[in-house]
């Protein structure tokens, strides 16, 4: 297939655009951006469009764009694409998409790839189908690239990825960032927290860390748009309310329970 991804100097954009120039299809980048788009052509080797070009030719175009920018973008590529060119959007929260998947005049494919920009292989990974709901033509074409790959397809509504990506994303993501930056405004050195730090204080670090190599725009995105998020966190900082004022009185009942009930779940492998 003729592929154009949009948004290709970003670094999923960067991935995708290697991956599927690789499965054998013909891809072409393109952005706002014409610096960091010109400087990834000549690294992978792929055609730049300039942007505002019409290309009718191309026959799926990936929105690899901030989710609160999908719609946006893919309006202003509607004039510039056939009419049957497939829209793929790859964004990690579907509520910002919904009217672009519901009410598109051209057919749309919406995925999210569960896994980043450094993943060199695709065993063991997973990828989630939110739209349509049967695959056809150029959308099983596409996703038969990530099958072959080793990726397990994931079906799920958009209502139900967005209710998990509270969970699965969003919320591990402000805690990961809030642990990073109380271990920086603790003022203890970082080779002192190395030597006392355990296995639990390497896991969390790893996951600070591994914050500052994405993309902050994409990422608040994600915190600012998942539907249940914001009831997600009202739980939490109940939660945390009631162990900080039982620890203030010497006692642990809320923080044993929060250890017992989530000793209960059947955390997937």
């Amino acid at each position: 297939m003729k592929i154009l991804v949009v948004g290709g100097y970003g670094r999923m954009g960067i991935w995708l655009a290697k991956f599927l120039s690789n499965c054998g299809h013909s891809v072409w980048i393109t952005g706002r951006r014409t610096a960091p788009l010109r400087k990834v052509s000549r690294k992978l080797g792929l055609p730049v469009v300039e942007k505002g070009k019409r290309c009718e030719w191309v026959e799926c175009a990936i929105l690899s764009v901030p989710p609160n920018h999908v719609e946006e973008v893919a309006l202003e590529y509607d004039g510039l694409l056939s009419k049957d060119c497939l829209l793929i959007d790859i964004s990690s929260v579907k509520a910002p998409v919904a009217n672009l998947i519901r009410s598109s005049r051209r057919p749309v494919l919406s995925i999210h790839p569960l896994f980043g920009p450094k993943t060199e292989s695709l065993e063991g990974k997973s990828l989630a189908v939110v739209h349509p709901a049967r695959l056809e033509g150029r959308s099983r074409e596409f996703i038969k690239c990530f099958r072959e790959a080793g990726a397990k397809v994931v079906r799920c509504t958009p209502r139900l990825h967005d209710k998990a990506v509270s969970y699965t994303l969003a919320l591990p993501h402000l805690l990961a960032a809030l642990y990073g930056s109380l271990l920086a405004k603790s003022g203890m050195e970082a080779e002192t927290l190395g030597n006392l730090g355990g296995t639990s204080f390497r896991t969390m670090c790893s996951l600070a860390k591994s914050l500052g190599s994405e993309s902050e725009e994409v990422y608040a995105s994600i915190q600012l748009s998942c539907p249940s998020y914001y009831e997600t966190l009202g739980i939490a900082l109940e939660e945390l309310r009631r162990v900080r004022e039982e620890l203030r009185k010497g006692k642990t009942r809320t923080f044993i329970k929060l250890m017992r009930s989530s000793s209960k779940i059947q955390f997937a492998a």
